[in-house]
C-alpha cells in the first residue's frame, strides 16, 4: 500500500493428475487470473477497479467490477457498483454478463440500532430486469435472526 493505493494479483491454477483415456478431462485453461484490480482508499471512502470477489446478495464470486465503498456516515455501508463480467472456469475466464450492458447495484448496511442490521439493496441490468429488497438481522449471543424480502421485475423485451 502506498498513499493509499494497493493492488491485488491472484490466479487460480488446474492441473489434471489422471485421465482414464486421454482427453476425457478436458481443459483448455490451465489457470485464470481470477483478481486482478487497483484500490484506492482513505478514510471513510475506498474504490477498486479491475477483477474482484464479490460476497452481495445478488452478486458474488468473482467480477469484472468497479465498486465504491463509503463508510463516512456513521453506522452506515454504502456500495455502489457496476459489473460487465463474472468468471466462468473456461478457456474464456470471465465472460460478458448482460451483453456489454452489464449489472449496477446499490447495496446500504445499517447498524446504528443495538443488535440489528438492516440491508437494503436494489440491482439494475439494463433490458434485463431489477431485483431489490430488503435483509434485517438480529444478533442475540451465538444466535442470529434474518427475515428477508426480495422481488424482481423482469424486462420483457
Amino acid at each position: 500500500s502506498y498513499n493509499g493505493f494497493s493492488a491485488k494479483v491472484g490466479f487460480l491454477g488446474v492441473h489434471v493428475f489422471h485421465e482414464s483415456n486421454d482427453g476425457d478431462a478436458d481443459v483448455e485453461a490451465k489457470s485464470i487470473m481470477q483478481e486482478a484490480n487497483i484500490k484506492y482508499e482513505t478514510s471513510g471512502v475506498s474504490f477498486t477497479a479491475g477483477r474482484q470477489e464479490l460476497a452481495l446478495e445478488w452478486m458474488q464470486d468473482y467480477h469484472e467490477a468497479y465498486i465504491a465503498e463509503i463508510s463516512a456516515i456513521e453506522n452506515t455501508s454504502i456500495l455502489l457498483g457496476y459489473s460487465d463480467k463474472i468468471a466462468f472456469a473456461d478457456s474464456d475466464g470471465f465472460n460478458k454478463f448482460n451483453g456489454k450492458k452489464g449489472i449496477y447495484v446499490a447495496d446500504v448496511i445499517y447498524t446504528g440500532l443495538y443488535d440489528f442490521e438492516f440491508n437494503p439493496y436494489y440491482y439494475n441490468a439494463p433490458d434485463l430486469g431489477e431485483l431489490y429488497g430488503m435483509k434485517a438481522r438480529y444478533f442475540m449471543d451465538d444466535i442470529e435472526f434474518e427475515a428477508q424480502y426480495a422481488a424482481s421485475k423482469e424486462d420483457t423485451n
